[in-house]
C-alpha cells in the first residue's frame, strides 16, 4: 500500500512540478502575502512580469497569474474596483494564453475565463 502511494505521489509530482532547472516561485510575492505588504506583493508581480518577458517560461506566467488573482481579490475586497479593472483584463488574457499550454490547461479548468462577467 505504501509503495503504491509513493509511486502515485511521484507520478503526480512529475506532472505538476515545473520543468527541471526552472524556478518559477517568487519569494517577494509570498513575503508580501504573509506580511500583508501590498507594495511588496506588487514588486513581486513586477519581478515575475520581467522574468516572463525575458524567458517566456509558462510556469512564470502561471505564477504571475496566481499572484494577480490574489491581488485582484485583495483590491476587490478593499473596494478598489477601479484599480482591479486593468488587472482583471490582463488576468483574462493570461488565462487564455495559459490554456494553450497543455501542462496548465487542466489546472485552469476551475478558473473562470472571465472575471469581468462574473456575478
Amino acid at each position: 500500500m505504501i509503495r503504491a502511494l509513493l509511486l502515485f505521489s511521484i507520478t503526480i509530482l512529475t506532472f505538476v512540478l515545473p520543468a527541471t532547472g526552472s524556478d518559477c516561485s517568487n519569494c517577494t510575492v509570498y513575503k508580501g502575502f504573509i506580511s500583508g505588504n501590498m507594495d511588496m506583493w506588487e514588486k513581486g508581480m513586477s519581478e515575475l512580469q520581467e522574468a516572463y518577458r525575458r524567458t517566456s517560461e509558462p510556469c512564470l506566467l502561471f505564477t504571475l497569474t496566481e499572484a494577480r488573482y490574489g491581488y485582484i481579490g485583495f483590491l476587490l475586497g478593499t473596494d478598489k474596483k477601479d484599480a482591479a479593472k486593468p488587472l482583471v483584463d490582463i488576468f483574462e488574457k493570461d488565462i487564455e494564453q495559459l490554456a494553450g499550454f497543455l501542462e496548465y490547461n487542466r489546472r485552469l479548468q476551475g478558473c473562470p475565463r472571465s472575471l469581468s462577467h462574473s456575478p
